[in-house]
C-alpha cells in the first residue's frame, strides 16, 4: 500500500500538468498574430522606396521614388505630380503627367556625364517611340558641391514610363552608360507608376 502511494506521488511530480484548452487556443492565436505582423512588415518594406504626399487643399499628389542604383556609379530618382481633384486635361489623357528623372553620379570617379546626353530605353528589344516632351534630352549636368555629386535631369511622360513598367527586359541608355535594369528596379518603377495613377 505504501509502495503504491509512493508511485502515485512520484508520477504526479514528474508528469507536467495538462494545459487548459482555452490557454492552448490563446497560444495559437499569439503565434498567428506574430506571423501576420511579419507579413505586413515585409509588404511595407517592398514599397518603402515610394513616397506619396497628398495636399488636401489643392488636390495635388506628389509621388517620389527614392534613389535606386541603376548602374555601378549611377543612381536614379523619379518624381511626378498629379492633381487627383480634377479630371485630366487633353494632353494628360494622351500622355499622362510629366515625370522628372534625376540621375546622380560621384563627382570624382563617377560615370561620364556630358552635355546633352542621350536618354532612352529598349523595351523587350524594341525602341521606345518617345513623345513630347522628348525623353531623349537630358538637361546639362551640374555639380552639387554640397554632396560632391554630379546630377543630370531628364523629363519623360507618364505613358513612356508605363510602357517601361510593363516590359520584361528593359535596357536604358544615359550618355555613355548602357545598362539592363534589374528586377528590383523594375518593381520600384511599377510601384511608382501605380501610385501616380488617379
Amino acid at each position: 500500500m505504501i509502495l503504491q502511494l509512493t508511485s502515485v506521488l512520484l508520477a504526479s511530480i514528474l508528469l507536467p500538468a495538462p494545459q487548459p484548452q482555452a490557454q492552448r487556443r490563446s497560444t495559437n492565436r499569439s503565434s498567428t498574430t506574430q506571423g501576420n505582423t511579419a507579413q505586413r512588415n515585409v509588404a511595407h518594406t517592398d514599397t518603402s522606396i515610394i513616397e506619396v504626399k497628398d495636399d488636401r487643399f489643392s488636390g495635388k499628389r506628389t509621388v517620389r521614388m527614392l534613389p535606386v542604383r541603376v548602374a555601378p556609379k549611377v543612381e536614379m530618382m523619379l518624381t511626378g505630380e498629379v492633381n487627383v481633384a480634377r479630371k485630366p486635361d487633353f494632353m494628360e489623357q494622351d500622355l499622362g503627367v510629366m515625370v522628372t528623372a534625376e540621375f546622380t553620379t560621384p563627382y570624382k570617379g563617377g560615370a561620364e556625364f556630358s552635355r546633352e546626353m542621350d536618354f532612352g530605353f529598349l523595351i523587350d528589344g524594341k525602341r521606345t517611340v518617345l513623345r513630347t516632351p522628348p525623353a531623349s534630352t537630358v538637361l546639362n549636368p551640374y555639380a552639387n558641391h554640397d554632396t560632391d555629386n554630379r546630377k543630370a535631369i531628364a523629363v519623360l511622360t507618364q505613358s513612356t514610363l508605363e510602357r517601361v513598367a510593363a516590359g520584361r527586359k528593359i535596357e536604358m541608355k544615359l550618355g555613355a552608360t548602357e545598362v539592363t535594369l534589374d528586377e528590383a528596379t523594375l518593381k520600384s518603377i511599377r510601384a511608382f507608376v501605380a501610385a501616380l495613377k488617379r
